[in-house]
């Protein structure tokens, strides 16, 4: 993810180190700015680097459809990145780096990372082969939700017909061993799948995916589309 920005002036108005809690949000974690290069660290995602250019009251970087993201700069120093992400500033550049630090940012990250754990609900709601639409997927201390909106199949004749009356929302844990049935009709077992096809999952949205789940809150089975 870069940004064209003018490398003859670099601004170190806003560096420091900075948390983002919004787990599912592919850039949670650690935020370090420093000049006009910003490095975010998660578990999952592993190092992003991302150009930018810092103002007195904002940092601005391009997202990869080329729209152009402000941070806005909040009064205690903190980033707003949007209504419901906020990046907490946890130490200034200029502080020494000391191990009291070090742990109190440690302690922040896994109280925050607990906290939201806490907050999910898994549906105890099981369906066999359902229709389905993927609402999000998350990650949260290597383990992997999915957020489902289940439809109903409508029989037309000799056709048939995928219909949503309820917009209800459920949220599984999916399974380690999830059984994936692929575009191309391959099979595999492996919840990993979700996370190397992440991107193009949720940007196929608007198609429906044939799913089975269990009371136990677990994605069992998915079908990506493969009918035969």
């Amino acid at each position: 993810m870069l940004v064209s920005c003018n490398k003859l002036v670099e601004n170190h108005y806003h560096d420091g180190v900075y948390i983002a809690n919004i787990i599912g949000f592919e850039l949670y974690g650690e935020w370090v700015v420093r000049g006009n290069e910003i490095v975010v660290s998660n578990n999952t995602f592993g190092t992003t680097k991302i150009e930018c250019t810092q103002f007195k009251d904002r940092i601005e970087y391009k997202m990869p459809d080329g729209a152009v993201k402000i941070l806005t700069v909040l009064e205690n120093g903190d980033l707003k990145y949007s209504e419901i992400l906020i990046l907490e500033k946890v130490k200034s550049e200029e502080e020494p780096l000391s191990d009291e630090k070090e742990e109190k940012r440690e302690i922040h990250q896994v109280k925050k990372s607990k906290n939201q754990t806490q907050n999910f609900v898994l549906s105890k709601d099981s369906f066999d082969n359902e229709p389905a639409y993927i609402k999000d997927i998350l990650i949260v201390e290597n383990e992997i939700y999915i957020v489902l909106d289940i439809a109903q199949i409508k029989y037309l004749d000799e056709d048939i017909e995928i219909i949503n009356e309820n917009t209800k929302l459920r949220t599984y844990k999916i399974s380690s061993d999830v059984l994936v049935r692929e575009y191309d009709c391959k099979e595999q077992k492996t919840s990993k799948y979700f996370i190397d096809n992440k991107t193009k999952i949720l940007s196929e949205k608007e198609n429906f995916r044939m799913v089975s789940t269990n009371t136990k809150g677990e994605l069992t089975y998915i079908n990506f589309g493969c009918w035969s």
